[in-house]
């Protein structure tokens, strides 16, 4: 049996030839396409319409590629509702031999996917990549409203409800959790650090209801990694680790104080972030 060494070192391969694979290459240009414009690094950008649409391009792009293989497995459950039919009728039979990796509602995704053999109790492919699909757009939509005076409280909603699609997208794979559960004091501590900033009452409330629902997304993901452990839930895990870390940063130089080289941090870590949950989507 291969030692424990090997078997984390091909994990690791794994998770390198995702990170690499070409169809993912297109995500890189977009991002460091807007960099390279923008530099929103170094300074603040708002109220620019093509900014915005530039930030949002390599999002956009990673919903595109979320819906590609949400259409591949669709077809694909298709197939297979098809050629069950046909094997009943023939054989009798109420199953049939079928290739790929097989989820307990018989969805398979095409050979070749390099899809985890550790997922194949995922009860619903489609569904996981629809709702994850949806949080990426609605992501989309917070970082424009983000490039606009004013419409940071909004920016805030529109990340809300990405986590919602996303915590559901993940919630079928949670299994048992222990380590997930730091999240909960990790978030005391966050939430409490941001409070002591200049907020109102309302930016309290705001605050307060995001930090649970990003913590939330959050245990879902390191939840499913416990569960089952695979280069996709890893990929879960650190990008939702990633996300909380990015959008701390962003209450945090909104509310409390800026931080040096605070907004190179929050940027790369976002997008990072959804990369690398993108990545974790079966």
């Amino acid at each position: 049996m291969p030692s424990e060494r090997t078997q984390g070192k091909d994990v690791l391969l794994q998770m390198l030839a995702r990170l690499t694979q070409p169809r993912i290459l297109p995500y890189y240009i977009l991002f460091s396409l807007y960099l390279y414009l923008y530099k929103p690094y170094t300074h603040n950008i708002e109220n620019d319409i093509i900014a915005a649409v530039f930030k949002a391009l390599p999002v956009w792009y990673l919903a595109f590629f979320v819906n590609q293989k949400r259409k591949a497995a669709s077809q694909n459950q298709l197939n297979i509702s098809t050629i069950s039919e046909s094997s009943s009728t023939q054989n009798g039979a109420s199953s049939s031999q079928r290739k790929g990796s097989d989820y307990s509602d018989g969805t398979t995704l095409p050979d070749g996917d390099n899809t985890d053999s550790s997922l194949k109790t995922h009860p619903d492919s489609v569904r996981f990549q629809s709702f994850f699909m949806l949080g990426l757009l609605v992501s989309s939509s917070g970082d424009i409203s983000l490039e606009f005076k004013g419409c940071f409280e909004l920016g805030v909603l529109f990340f809300g409800i990405a986590q919602i699609l996303y915590l559901y997208a993940m919630k079928p794979l949670r299994r048992k959790s222990k380590f997930a559960w730091l999240v909960i004091p990790l978030n005391v501590v966050l939430y409490s650090t941001l409070i002591t900033g200049s907020l109102t009452n309302v930016d309290i409330v705001l605050a307060g209801l995001y930090s649970v629902l990003i913590h939330s997304m959050m245990f879902y993901a390191i939840s499913s990694f416990e569960s089952l452990p695979s280069p996709l839930t890893a990929f879960s895990a650190l990008g939702a680790s990633s996300f909380v870390l990015s959008d701390f940063l962003i209450g945090y130089t909104h509310w409390c104080a800026p931080l040096v080289y605070g907004e190179a941090i929050i940027m790369f870590s976002y997008y990072i972030a959804q990369v690398l949950l993108t990545l974790g989507v079966p």
